[in-house]
């Protein structure tokens, strides 16, 4: 009788530590592609910022992306030289809209 419930406790024991792997494995398939995706968005705001700055006016840039959980780009901020021109500004944001996909109205272009 001893022998069973000594028996009983160990499968318990092994598939509770079953189900916890398999959490965890699922846990760091996630992390994955966290990190995945912000390498992406991380690479696409340097590709931009080249972009930005060879158009004329510009001058100095930084850009940050808004990303949904999909990955999905949502918008965008820009900081330029030229970002308080008013010509600027406009020849930004239609550049970010066509290049992104995303509507004008989900970027936002400041001076810096």
């Amino acid at each position: 009788m001893k022998t069973n419930k000594s028996l009983t406790i160990l499968l318990a024991v092994i598939a509770i530590a079953g189900v916890a792997m398999l959490f965890a494995g699922t846990f760091l398939q996630e992390q994955e592609k966290e990190l995945s995706v912000e390498k992406q968005r991380k690479k696409t705001e340097e590709e931009l910022v080249c972009f930005l700055e060879n158009t004329p006016g510009v001058g100095k840039t930084t850009v940050r992306l808004c990303i949904d959980e999909n990955g999905k780009i949502t918008g965008a901020a820009v900081v330029c030289a030229g970002g308080n021109s008013p010509e600027v500004k406009a020849e930004v944001i239609q550049l970010l809209s066509t290049a992104l996909g995303v509507g004008t109205n989900k970027i936002y272009v400041a001076g810096g």
